[in-house]
């Protein structure tokens, strides 16, 4: 492969792959072991986005999306080489081998392009997964859905069923709510128990320990938030 792709990380239905040279990524499909597939197709994700995420957020904060033909070898390099970079807990899927096609999106971990010659400082990027931050309502939505949070309630399963040891305190009704106070709570609450929702990246490594103030970033993130 001419470019540098690197693996960048994962959610439960598709793989992120990075190319350096471009700062673009490519979004790729998982399947299960057995090689079905539940989650949506690319298709439906281009469409979700186009059609419904736009509603609720101003376009210029949704990333411009195609599809594209998948570099010969790829998908070979994530099933192989790349295997010990993934967490163990998503080993129970793999990328679909059958794929010719992935999402590619622009590398939200760089500010600049890839062939500037600007000597900039690093870029610190924010990663979050808010989840569902509304309640149901309608004849069709239970009691209990619609008086507790989903999120809230597939954390005492996700205990139970030791995917993680213990329970987020982080809400999305929280961070949605528009209360600057509540929304504070949330951050915090989702920076100490960051599961898969929340990621800090400088420039475009993950940071484990981040030497940057915790108040600041969600002062920060609360600002995003209430002016978004």
């Amino acid at each position: 492969m001419e470019e540098e792709w690197c693996y960048r990380g994962e959610g439960n239905a598709s793989i992120v792959v990075a190319c350096a040279k471009k700062n673009i990524v490519y979004r790729i499909k998982k399947v299960e072991k057995d090689g079905t597939i539940k989650a949506k197709s690319n298709l439906d994700v281009l469409d979700f986005v186009k059609n419904f995420m736009k509603s609720f957020i101003s376009f210029q904060f949704l990333v411009p999306m195609k599809f594209v033909k998948l570099p010969d070898g790829l998908i070979e390099k994530i099933q192989t080489s790349w295997r010990r970079l993934r967490p163990e807990y998503r080993l129970c899927k793999n990328v679909d081998c059958a794929s010719v096609e992935a999402i590619e999106m622009p590398d939200l971990c760089f500010l600049y392009p890839a062939d500037t010659c600007q000597v900039i400082s690093p870029t610190y990027t924010f990663e979050i997964k808010p989840k569902w931050g509304l309640l149901p309502v309608g004849e069709s939505a239970s009691g209990l859905k619609k008086s507790n949070c989903r999120f809230c309630m597939h954390q005492f399963l996700k205990v139970r069923d030791e995917k993680w040891s213990r329970r987020s305190l982080y809400c999305p009704i929280d961070l949605f709510s528009g209360c600057a106070t509540r929304m504070k709570y949330a951050l915090c609450k989702l920076h100490s128990c960051p599961q898969n929702n929340f990621c800090i990246y400088r420039v475009c490594i993950l940071c484990v320990c981040v030497s940057v103030c915790v108040c600041v970033c969600v002062c920060v993130l609360v600002h995003f938030m209430n002016y978004s």
